[in-house]
């Protein structure tokens, strides 16, 4: 069911990256101002299309996701 699903949801053409995705999840949706409650563990689920283009800019990413107790589960 979950295969079917992720494979009805539109695909956009928009460039992003996997460090830019991880911060935008760090800085905008694991905030209070959006809902985050301190209490419950944070998951990223970060789905894509092949290896970063930039392995420097994703680890340090990673990096600060994890500093801010966030746990990131990439699917490729």
């Amino acid at each position: 069911m979950l295969l079917s699903d992720i494979n009805t949801v539109q695909r956009r053409a928009v460039n992003l990256t996997i460090y830019d995705c991880c911060r935008a999840a760090r800085d905008k949706m694991f905030v209070e101002s959006n809902g985050d409650r301190p209490f419950a563990p944070n998951y990223l689920v970060l789905i894509t299309d092949g290896q970063s283009d930039n392995r420097t800019a994703t680890w340090l990413e990673a990096v600060a996701a994890r500093a801010r107790a966030i746990t990131v589960l990439a699917v490729s």
